[in-house]
């Protein structure tokens, strides 16, 4: 699709009208945020493992682990301005209410569809894009070329790729994908996600070979927040007893212009004493992590089961050190 002929159609209760997304890119300023974006279902399988079957289990994606996150410089213009300009009366209306009025409906070329409130797109701290770019270049077809929807602390399957349709509603999408998916467990509509620090380095069951003089246990990961931004990772080496605090790597944080809080993930190092098993030639070891945001959340130990969905328990990983 040429973007210089993709049309975005842009629609209420009663009107509709269609925009060529190169006429709504030279309007608006152009902006970069620095966003998670997540999977709803990541770390499924380690639901189950710490408190019992699941949504997931049973089914092909039982078996899903971290791996379904990443971190990237997206580039776009403002959703709530291109809202705004094209539904004045809805938008101000939503801001001036303490009730969600509206809601977000967002569909691709593939005829996926899935919303969110109106309230929390047009709230300028949640800094909600069109994107157009990622990491400096145009998307690629697979990320949503040429436009996607963007919504940084919100469930992955909110975030719509090839962006063709963007409707008001007074109740959230019908379609399958949100009424029968991306539920809690009572009901309600996933949005938010949460705190997690994952470690990237061990990894699950490796063997790490290391000098027989060297007494520290290295470990690497990321660690990111919803709302506000991590500021402290801890990391464990004996079940969780003793906690040593790791160090985040925040100067290599690029500046985007997000007005709210860092979207991004935070890469964390930590070098633990190895302590009593230091000596040993060959040892098995778990590694636990755990972040807290700057407004004093910490991350559970075991975190409320939602169906395998938004789990965010302490992240752990199990390998093993061998000593030359």
């Amino acid at each position: 699709d040429d973007p210089a002929e993709h049309e975005i159609a842009f629609s209420n209760e009663s009107v509709e009208q269609c925009v060529l997304l190169d006429d709504i890119l030279s309007e608006y300023p152009k902006v970069s945020v620095i966003s998670v974006l997540q999977c709803a279902g990541n770390r499924t399988s380690r639901d189950a493992k710490a408190s019992g079957p699941n949504a997931f289990s049973g089914t092909i994606f039982e078996d899903i682990k971290d791996g379904m996150v990443g971190n990237v410089l997206w580039e776009g213009i403002r959703l709530s301005s291109v809202l705004n300009r094209i539904f004045p009366q809805e938008c101000a209306a939503e801001q001036s209410s303490a009730n969600l009025m509206w809601h977000v409906i967002f569909e691709g070329d593939d005829e996926y569809e899935t919303s969110t409130p109106l309230a929390h797109v047009l709230k300028a701290s949640n800094d909600c894009i069109l994107a157009t770019k990622m990491n400096g270049k145009p998307l690629t077809p697979d990320h949503g070329y040429p436009v996607r929807a963007i919504l940084p602390g919100v469930a992955g399957a909110r975030n719509v790729k090839w962006l063709k349709s963007i409707r008001l509603s007074r109740e959230p999408s019908d379609s399958p994908w949100n009424q029968n998916y991306y539920r809690k467990a009572d009901g309600s509509h996933i949005q938010k996600l949460r705190m997690q620090s994952i470690i990237l380095s061990p990894e699950e069951g490796e063997t790490i070979t290391c000098n027989r003089h060297d007494d520290k246990i290295h470990i690497k990961g990321v660690a990111y927040g919803v709302d506000s931004s991590v500021c402290k990772v801890e990391v464990s080496i004996d079940g969780g007893f003793n906690w040593m605090e790791a160090t985040l790597l925040t100067d290599e944080i690029l500046k985007d212009d997000s007005v709210g809080s860092y979207h991004g993930w935070v890469r964390f190092v930590a070098d633990v004493d190895a302590g009593t098993i230091k000596d040993k030639a060959i040892v098995e070891i778990c590694a636990l992590a755990r972040a807290t945001d700057s407004n004093g959340n910490v991350q559970p130990q075991v975190s409320t089961k939602q169906r395998g969905y938004l789990y965010n328990g302490w992240s752990i990983v199990q390998f093993k050190r061998v000593k030359n």
